[in-house]
């Protein structure tokens, strides 16, 4: 039995997730729910996702969308402290000082199947044409990808950048 917080949990988060998740299972154990009691914590959300025994996750709509949804019951979604009404969510796209988007330019992504790091391209700039797809795994890591010229352009999350801008 596992349940995780992976969207945004790093070493400066990590006890409040630790808070929402100890709410959380006391609100489930009040309703006869049996409950891991830490979360499990790993690189990769879909290892949490296809175990048959998670109780609880999040992840972001895409994925639920495309290969989630015969699977998992979407309970809530949060609402972060953004510009944006409840129930959206809102990206950055990132580039290096003085770039400028153009068809064939290297684009970092965190995953194929990412709201925010791969559709909101095809959504905000639906005539851009990438060239070489680097797949980075995360957010941050495609936001260090372009920051180190690795890629010229990736689109971020706004939470993600939240805590970028703050922590790193």
């Amino acid at each position: 039995m596992i349940a995780s917080l992976p969207m945004y949990d790093r070493p400066e988060t990590r006890a409040a997730n630790d808070r929402l998740w100890h709410r959380i299972r006391s609100g489930l154990a009040r309703d006869g729910i049996d409950a891991p009691a830490a979360l499990t914590r790993n690189s990769d959300p879909w290892t949490h996702w296809s175990d048959p025994g998670l109780v609880f996750s999040q992840t972001c709509s895409l994925p639920w969308r495309t290969r989630l949804r015969d699977r998992l019951t979407i309970l809530a979604s949060p609402v972060h402290p953004l510009d944006v009404p409840p129930g959206h969510y809102r990206s950055v796209i990132v580039m290096r000082e003085g770039g400028a988007i153009e068809d064939g330019q290297r684009l970092a992504v965190n995953d194929p199947l990412s709201q925010s790091g791969w559709a909101a391209f095809d959504a905000h700039l639906p005539a851009f044409r990438p060239g070489a797809v680097l797949l980075t795994g995360a957010h941050a890591a495609s936001a260090r990808a372009v920051a180190d010229g690795e890629a010229d352009l990736a689109a971020i999350d706004a939470v993600t950048w939240d805590m970028l801008t703050e922590w790193e």
